[in-house]
């Protein structure tokens, strides 16, 4: 089939889509052809010395980056600061939406981005938090730039269409495994306790009263951890997904979390009661375990989900 060359004029008075080519203050090169409905590709050649690009975000527009040749430092504005990754010549990765960040180019390298989605019209957003992020991320050096752990390129990247990334399932997965393992643990705890009785006290040489407060004490100790570690899990869960879900209701994995904390305070409730403390007081001390671990967990959970717009609702 017998191609025709199509004049820049014509593509863009016939087509919307026009020729942008630019040099930067630092020397840096950006090839660009850009459709009236936001889309566009982009060649950035990097000048002599490296340098940090400025921050910005999108409301819709998808931005994949594909590294030709060097390298490239890619910074997303998180509540505890810039979380940076390095991808390498042949590596791509897809940002999202609403996700604040900017882009380290070294001395040589050269980066294509593609700009797509349902993107409507110029979609490059800047504001008082990208001005900040950009005066933040140009203190940072080459160096500490590559003292950052290497990432898997294929985990970075966001999927359309609501569809999860393998760093999103692989945290799923966990999330929904922890509280099967604490409820199996909580209830071999109580069946357990059939087991220590006066005997076993004697002949271990500890009081009855001590080694089951221990026991429990013990546990709940485990199941505390536990909860802590299906909070970690949410947390990288929150960080790895790349969509705004549908689904506007409450997360189930709020449900699950309370579960676990619900058993940890349950069998440290129990140690207090079996050494004779007033009920009262056990109640009390677990009750407010209970409200303060359920509280900590998801605000912290919503300040994250909350950086840079990025979503906190789940589909698990």
């Amino acid at each position: 089939m017998k191609m025709f060359p199509i004049s820049c004029e014509v593509a863009r008075d016939k087509h919307g889509i026009t020729c942008e080519h630019s040099i930067a203050e630092n020397g840096e090169f950006r090839f660009r052809l850009k459709k009236a409905d936001g889309t566009a590709y982009i060649r950035t050649e990097s000048p002599s010395e490296g340098g940090w690009q400025d921050s910005h975000y999108h409301k819709k527009v998808l931005e994949t980056y594909i590294v030709q040749s060097g390298w490239m430092g890619y910074a997303v504005r998180t509540s505890s600061g810039p979380d940076i990754a390095i991808y390498r010549a042949g590596e791509l990765f897809t940002t999202a939406p609403e996700i604040i960040h900017n882009v380290y180019l070294p001395k040589n390298s050269v980066i294509h981005t593609v700009k797509h989605g349902d993107a409507i019209g110029e979609d490059r957003l800047e504001d008082e938090r990208t001005f900040a992020f950009t005066a933040l991320t140009k203190k940072i050096s080459e160096t500490e730039i590559l003292a950052q752990p290497r990432r898997i390129a294929t985990m970075e990247k966001s999927v359309a269409n609501g569809a999860y990334s393998p760093a999103y399932l692989h945290f799923d997965n966990l999330i929904w495994q922890i509280p099967v393992w604490s409820s199996a643990v909580f209830t071999l705890a109580i069946v357990g306790t059939s087991a220590i009785n006066d005997t076993l006290a004697h002949d271990i040489g500890i009081p009855t009263k001590i080694l089951l407060s221990s026991f429990y004490g013990l546990i709940g100790l485990f199941l505390l951890i536990a909860s802590y570690a299906l909070h970690r899990f949410r947390w990288h869960q929150i960080r790895a997904k790349n969509y705004t879900p549908s689904w506007k209701h409450p997360s189930p994995q709020i449900g699950l979390q309370f579960i676990v904390n619900l058993q940890a305070s349950a069998l440290i409730f129990l140690a207090f009661v079996i050494q004779q403390f007033p009920i009262a007081c056990g109640l009390i001390v677990s009750a407010l375990l209970l409200g303060l671990l359920s509280y900590k967990c998801e605000r912290k959970l919503l300040e994250e989900g909350a950086t840079g717009g990025r979503p906190i609702e789940t589909r698990s």
